[in-house]
Formats: C-alpha cells, sequence, structure tokens
C-alpha cells in the first residue's frame, strides 16, 4: 500500500486481533504509479472508437497491462532476460494452449507461400513448453502442407514428423471432407505423407530412402 497512515493504522487494528499478522509493505506515491498506468491505457483507448464487448475489452485492456508490468520488470519470464520487452510478450502470448494437438503448438496459415516463408526464432520457439510448433496451411498441389519446428528437443526443423501427421490428419480430413489426403512437409529438406483415415486410425505411408540395414540380438 501507499504511505497512508489511515490505511496503516488500519490494517495494525486488523493485525491486533490475528495469530498471524497481515505483513505490510508501503511504497511511496503508489497511487501516483498507478495512474500512470491507467493514463498509458488511456492513450491506446482514446482514438478506439470503443468496445464492443466486456470480453474486447478485458482482453485488450488485460494485454496493454501486461505490456507495461514486463516493460517495468514486473513479470518475469525465465530464459528472457537479454530479450526486448515486447519480444517477452510475444514469447509469453504463443504459450497458448494447442486446440487439437496436446503434444504440440499449432498454428494455422492461409496460404502455402507463408508457411513456406515462415522464418522462426529458434531461441523464442525453445522456451515454449511443448514438444515442438508446427505451422500448416492449405496446398496447391497437395491437400495442406505444414512445418515442424523443434529446438526444444534438440531438432530445429524435421522434414518429416510423422506424430504431427496423427493429428494435422484429422484436422485436415474434418476441413476438406476427404479421407485420403497428400500433404507436404518441410522447409529445406521436404518429404511427401499420404494420409488415411480408417475410423479413428490414422494411417502413414510414402517413400523412403534407406541409408542403413542392420540387425539387433537380443
Amino acid at each position: 500500500m501507499d504511505k497512508s497512515g489511515a490505511n496503516k493504522a488500519a490494517i495494525d487494528a486488523i493485525n491486533a486481533g490475528r495469530d498471524v499478522p497481515i505483513v505490510v509493505r508501503q511504497v511511496k506515491y503508489l497511487n501516483n504509479i498507478v495512474e500512470q498506468d491507467h493514463r498509458a491505457i488511456k492513450q491506446v483507448t482514446s482514438p478506439m472508437l470503443n468496445f464492443k464487448s466486456f470480453r474486447a475489452a478485458h482482453c485488450v485492456l488485460a494485454g496493454v497491462e501486461l505490456m507495461h508490468m514486463i516493460r517495468k520488470g514486473q513479470f518475469a519470464i525465465n530464459g528472457t532476460d537479454a530479450m526486448s520487452f515486447a519480444d517477452q510478450f510475444y514469447a509469453l502470448a504463443a504459450q497458448v494452449r494447442p486446440v487439437e494437438a496436446p503434444q504440440f503448438l499449432s498454428w494455422k496459415i492461409p496460404t502455402s507461400d507463408q508457411q513456406r516463408d515462415t522464418t522462426p526464432d529458434f531461441s523464442v520457439l525453445a522456451l515454449f513448453p511443448k514438444r515442438g510448433v508446427v505451422v500448416t496451411a492449405p496446398g496447391r498441389d497437395y491437400d495442406f502442407v505444414s512445418r515442424w519446428f523443434g529446438p526444444r528437443v534438440g531438432v530445429n526443423e524435421d522434414p518429416v514428423t510423422g506424430s504431427a501427421h496423427t493429428w494435422l490428419a484429422p484436422y485436415w480430413t474434418k476441413r476438406l471432407g476427404k479421407p485420403v489426403l497428400k500433404a507436404r512437409q518441410g522447409g529445406v529438406r521436404t518429404g511427401t505423407i499420404v494420409c488415411e483415415m480408417i475410423g479413428t486410425r490414422v494411417i502413414l505411408s510414402g517413400n523412403a530412402t534407406r541409408y542403413l540395414r542392420g540387425e539387433i540380438n537380443f
């Protein structure tokens, strides 16, 4: 609380009847500090044409307040000390729960060109609390395209990820209405996967080049 004597006296009166007292930390000019945050929010929202819903107001104001908290060092994110406060905000905002892929963070983007030209910051992706990050889009020559990034597990980009297609296939089957899909994955290195939905199972097939042959004896 601020340095107000009345507020401190009220807490002292409450503490007199408590076995475990309330610990008070007083900050001079706290009201002025809070008002500065309010003015910053007003500067952002004043030019707007008002909010269309309470939910929109809640999301915008929470985002603005969070940006100011990060800028002032009041909200720490592990591993982001060397980042600008804007990059810290993006890193935090990216940690949303995936809707359809519990092992991955996933984004659907409008075009295959955007998917192909994606240039991720692997140092930021490594902060995500998931095994990998998937970017997918509808394809031109293929039913859908995707890229998989996994710096958190030591693989910046995987050319073909079977586990990712076990949920990409149901996702795109539902949207395209096709039980058999032809998919393309990768950036510099690429691969083609045929995905077939049989009930709730996903059958993946494709061509591969054998580079090693051996036997394992137990």
